[in-house]
């Protein structure tokens, strides 16, 4: 073996675009009387609970 691949590293760019994109995200679904597990169910539906994990599974 030649080393170990390196995984792709996100450019200032889609880090600026990402944080938009939550941004928008919690500024429209943001509810401060929902309960910790309807956040997470919310954020889950949205793929942003676990964004490493393919949809369905909360990615």
């Amino acid at each position: 073996m030649t080393g170990a691949a390196s995984a792709p590293t996100a450019t200032e760019a889609d880090a600026a675009t990402v944080r938009s994109e939550v941004e928008a995200f919690c500024d429209e679904h943001w509810d401060p009387d929902a309960t910790v597990e309807q956040w997470w169910r919310l954020l889950a539906g949205a793929g942003y609970a676990h964004p490493m994990l393919p949809p369905g599974a909360g990615g």
